[in-house]
């Protein structure tokens, strides 16, 4: 998702003036796409330099009524709300009254002694959920039980653009022009009148879709997250549907190369009822999160849900940048997310999946496979030093009781937990799907066959016949498959190109590691704890706040700050969640964001996991000690950091006590990344080092990350962990 310089740049450079730039030419920005091995340049507008901390005009959202009545509130229209006798942007946390005030959320309107006539609205996070012990988890005894669901959550139809109108995979028409797309409605089942003549019809017209999508003069697209703004969602052709269609090219449906899941695994002992739902989504807000907790039925007794994200660069805009531009613009000009989709589909699906497994709970026994890819067969690139790739895999097999997870008809269900961006298929890619992990998936549930190739004879390997769930880690810091990097599928042939044949060999050689890593697996006992703590972040980044109170593509809550406090001493603060969950000598544990490896296995080669890889295999051009050459030293070993880095990393400066595996509780962890939340990168706070101006562009080295994290807030969500991992 990541851009060297944000893609916001130009909008808020306009509304901020915070880009200062030479009035008297123009200067060309590099925008590189995540992780990616080419730069693409565009032209950047020069603006005129005014002062940065004069807030944008937004006037309009604040409407004086003649209302002041704490028990009468003014009818303000959406995206407003009261402030006593006025109407104010939602992001505006003003208050009069309580009744000003999310009151669902618990906020209250608070006073302070320099302003006494209005007041903010003040959220103060939950205290710390701990089952067994809350009222509604008391105990956590007896057997434990578990079940898998699943629902697909592929969007259903959308409009697309006219064929004139696309440009390298991108809409380049406007999305309120209907000579540039197809106005047939989310059906895609055009009229028959001639300009709709050029456009694909998935039926027979019969009359006008029942929603009024259809000519309503607005283009209802879905728009894919990752890389760039205006990337839209192209139907299979019929040709990729066809039965008779071979290879990993062919689509499951017109929808999508592959469908799209929800997948969802409970954990019930006693009182205590855990659901987790991993999406093959690039991330989703904790505000989702609280719609459909508040959503899911109170008869699932479901004390905590935690909702997870593939990361998948191929699925649909969840957060809100990735939407159309105007014209061949490089930014998006309103948010990418359908909310049709998201609420309807999404929402359902989730609810749905944990529904499902809720109803199917067995008694289970659980064992651990545990191994360390390296990167021989899975060739894997950290685009950011300190190079330290954390290859750990985690496989959790759930089985009937007395069976172990190699025997046939033994198993439940699996969890397997591994670290690399799931973007195989590059930026070029305009079908929906979920990159490897669609291969991870079907391979560990239906087997691998035996193959005869060009070096050996492989054994088939049974699969699990039961379902698989796919969650990344430590995904951050930039891990990724890279676009061209060579990799074999068991037939040996090779793949060094974004095809869905070299996600699929991704998907054979990671879930051959699992299946065999059945054999010696190790069976842990079937204790359940799960605490979960909330905790509130400013936001420092001023793109980010941009994008949500003046440009309105991120939908997300903002708390406890008034536009009247500027942003001095005061910055608007967003709502997150950290959970931990333990079944006996197994830790689950939920990160906010993207994590990088090191958060995990230590910052320093002294202080790192064993077994975690240490230096660059493709770069070896440094010392003995793995650091770049000083004088005469011999070369020849992988690269922690680059010789060529302008802005090396401080080792020196790095934690020295290892990272968050030495402290958490049991043998074996596993790490939900984008667990729950999406808050972008969870930068080490040693090397979090901002560009100029801040969070408009990287600086020097590799800190794009930067560009794409709320703020420096990995300490506090580290000293949360810390704190669960005591209790």
């Amino acid at each position: 998702m990541m851009t060297k310089i944000n893609s916001f740049l130009l909008l808020t450079c306009f509304f901020l003036s915070a880009c200062k730039t030479d009035s008297s030419s123009e200067e060309d920005a590099t925008i590189e796409n995540d992780s990616s091995e080419e730069d693409t340049t565009i032209e950047n507008d020069s603006f005129e330099e005014t002062d940065t901390d004069e807030e944008p005009d937004i006037s309009d959202t604040n409407e004086e009524l003649d209302v002041n009545d704490p028990d009468d509130p003014p009818d303000c229209r959406e995206g407003l709300h009261s402030i006593g006798s006025s109407c104010g942007a939602d992001f505006d946390r003003a208050c009069v009254f309580d009744r000003d005030c999310r009151i669902e959320d618990r906020e209250v309107c608070v006073f302070s002694a320099d302003d006494e006539a209005r007041g903010t609205c003040i959220y103060t996070p939950r205290e710390a959920l701990i089952c067994p012990g809350d009222e509604n988890c008391v105990s956590a005894e007896g057997d434990l039980r578990v079940a898998f669901g699943s629902a697909d959550i592929t969007p259903k139809g959308w409009e697309f653009p006219r064929v004139e109108n696309i440009e390298e995979g991108h809409f380049n028409g406007d999305v309120t022009d209907p000579s540039t797309f197809c106005d047939c409605g989310r059906d895609m089942i055009c009229p028959t009148s001639a300009e709709y003549e050029s456009c694909r019809s998935f039926g027979e017209y019969v009359a006008p879709d029942a929603d009024g999508s259809e000519e309503d003069g607005h283009m209802q697209g879905i728009w894919i997250a990752g890389f760039s703004a205006s990337r839209f969602a192209m139907y299979c052709d019929t040709s990729l549907t066809d039965s008779d269609c071979e290879g990993a090219d062919c689509c499951s449906s017109a929808l999508a190369h592959d469908p799209l899941m929800a997948n969802a695994v409970v954990f019930d002992r006693g009182e205590t009822r855990i659901a987790m739902v991993t999406l093959d989504l690039i991330g989703f807000f904790y505000n989702d999160v609280l719609m459909i907790r508040a959503l899911l039925p109170t008869d699932a007794e479901i004390d905590e849900l935690i909702i997870s994200s593939t990361h998948s660069h191929e699925g649909p805009d969840t957060y809100g940048q990735w939407g159309p531009t105007f014209r061949s613009s490089s930014v998006a000009n309103e948010s990418g997310v359908d909310p049709v989709w998201m609420e309807e589909v999404v929402y359902n699906g989730v609810i749905d999946a944990v529904l499902e497994a809720v109803e199917a709970l067995e008694p289970a026994d659980v064992y651990v496979g545990e191994v360390h890819t390296g990167t021989e067969r899975l060739p894997t690139r950290d685009t950011r030093d300190p190079w330290f790739f954390n290859d750990r895999l985690i496989s959790v097999f759930f089985t009937k009781p007395g069976l172990r997870p190699e025997e046939t008809n033994a198993m439940i269900g699996s969890l397997v937990n591994w670290h690399v961006h799931p973007e195989v298929l590059w930026s070029d890619q305009n079908q929906l799907t979920s990159d490897f992990p669609h291969y991870v998936r079907k391979y560990v549930t239906e087997g691998l066959v035996e193959v005869d190739n060009s070096f050996t004879t492989l054994s088939a390997i049974e699969g699990t016949n039961s379902p698989t769930i796919y969650i990344s880690g430590t995904v951050g810091g930039l891990l990724n498959p890279g676009s061209s990097r060579e990799i074999l599928n068991r037939e040996g042939e090779l793949f060094n190109s974004p095809t869905f044949g070299r996600a699929d060999a991704f998907g054979q050689q990671l879930s051959q590691f699992v299946l065999e890593t059945r054999q010696n697996a190790t069976q842990i006992g079937e204790d359940l704890f799960m605490t979960s703590d909330e905790f509130m972040v400013p936001v420092n980044n001023q793109v980010l706040r941009s994008a949500s109170m003046i440009l309105d593509l991120l939908n997300r809550d903002l708390y406890n700050w008034r536009r009247s406090d500027g942003y001095n001493e005061n910055l608007p603060l967003l709502r997150s969640t950290v959970t931990q969950v333990r079944i006996g000598e197994l830790t689950l544990q939920t990160t906010p964001g993207e994590p990088f490896s090191e958060m995990f296995t230590g910052y320093t080669p002294e202080s790192m996991w064993p077994g975690t890889l240490i230096g660059d295999p493709q770069l070896l051009t440094c010392a003995e000690d793995k650091m770049p050459p000083q004088n005469e030293e011999p070369i020849g070993f992988p690269c922690i950091i680059a010789p060529n880095n302008p802005n090396p990393p401080d080792l020196s400066a790095a934690p020295q006590n290892g990272g968050l595996y030495h402290r958490l509780p049991g043998d074996f962890h596993l790490v939900v990344g984008l667990g729950n939340d999406a808050l972008g990168y969870l930068v080490p706070s040693y090397d979090y080092v901002l560009g100029d101006p801040e969070y408009f562009e990287g600086a020097d080295g590799d800190h794009y990350e930067e560009t794409n994290s709320v703020s420096d807030y990995l300490d506090r969500v580290i000293g949360i962990i810390d704190t669960q991992s005591s209790r």
